[in-house]
C-alpha cells in the first residue's frame, strides 16, 4: 500500500478532503428519493429510510 504514504502535511489535508467529499457525496446520493422506472418519485421512499 505504498500509494497511501503521505510525504507532508499538505498531502494529508488534501487526502482527507478528497475522502470526506466522497463520503458526503455517497451519503447524499443514498438519501435522494427513489425514482420509479416510469419516472414517478415517491418522496417517502429512500435508500436509507428512517425505518
Amino acid at each position: 500500500m505504498k500509494f497511501l504514504t503521505v510525504r507532508n502535511g499538505r498531502q494529508a489535508i488534501v487526502a482527507i478532503l478528497i475522502v470526506s467529499t466522497m463520503i458526503v457525496a455517497a451519503v447524499y446520493l443514498a438519501s435522494l428519493p427513489v425514482t420509479e422506472p416510469g419516472g414517478s418519485v415517491d418522496p417517502k421512499e429512500t435508500l436509507v429510510g428512517p425505518d
